[in-house]
């Protein structure tokens, strides 16, 4: 293959493949500052500070659109590229929803505590539904849900902490118990990622159909000191800097073969 077919093939094919781009991630912390995270190296990118106490995002990863939720219960758009928050309306009486995650198009949240989901209109945060659990799991720390939308995972803080799921039936079962001070939890395509406060970051199996096995890390922002997390939420993949030089390059000497050639396109 000819040099100029080569660097272009490279390129093309880099970008084509979402591994090769990795998986990527927004993160909110406490000090409601907004960054995008690469959870192949993960180094956070900061985005802007939001100018409202953001506790929970979700993205839904059908629309490519970024929500974020406040402590009391009060939606918001939020700009992927910018960061900037709209508000979108108040869910009233759902206080301190610290999950928040999307099934298809179908928003839900944690309610007000014991592992109740509250189900919300994206476009104004008007309840539509709640599921009130048969047990008691404590404070619901995150939330996410599977690819076909059939259960939910959420992790409770009651006798230690684990694990739930729930086939929104309002049967909580638990997983399995885990000890840690989680608050982050998505899924991509069936591989489900768990932050916890201090930014270390794993791959969760639960045994749902498309896990892909992998090492986990640990988000730094490059700032002194330690800033706890409170959110993370899939985001989408973006190329990166090398990536982004194999298609110049390649895009370049494809160009200069053409145009000697006279070719007009």
């Amino acid at each position: 293959m000819k040099k100029g077919r080569l660097y272009s093939a490279i390129a093309l094919a880099t970008l084509g493949s979402s591994s090769a781009l990795g998986q990527w991630a927004f993160g909110i912390d406490d000090r409601d500052d907004l960054y995008r995270v690469n959870l192949t190296t993960g180094h956070a990118s900061f985005i802007t500070h939001e100018d409202v106490p953001i506790l929970s995002i979700a993205r839904n990863e059908a629309t490519d659109k970024l929500y974020g939720v406040l402590p009391d219960g009060a939606l918001y758009s939020i700009d992927e590229a910018t960061g900037t928050p709209t508000f979108l309306g108040d869910s009233g009486n759902v206080q301190s929803p610290q999950g928040l995650a999307f099934a298809g198009e179908e928003l839900w949240c944690s309610g007000s505590g014991g592992g109740e989901l509250v189900r919300l209109d994206p476009l104004n945060g008007d309840i539509l539904e709640r599921i009130t659990p048969n047990i008691n799991i404590g404070g619901v720390t995150v939330l996410a849900i599977n690819t076909a939308g059939t259960h939910a995972y959420m992790y409770g803080d009651l006798a230690g902490g684990g694990y739930y799921r729930t086939d929104f039936s309002g049967v909580l079962t638990q997983v399995f118990v885990l000890h840690e001070p989680l608050v982050g939890l998505f899924n991509t395509d069936g591989t489900f990622y768990q932050f916890i406060r201090e930014g270390a970051y794993s791959r969760v199996d639960f045994g749902e159909p498309g896990f892909v096995p992998g090492p986990g890390g640990q988000v730094s922002n490059g700032q002194p000191g330690v800033h706890p997390w409170m959110d993370f939420t899939s985001a989408n993949a973006v190329p990166e800097p090398g990536t982004l030089l194999a298609l110049c390059i390649g895009s370049s000497v494809l160009l200069r073969r053409r145009n000697k050639r006279g070719c007009p396109f």
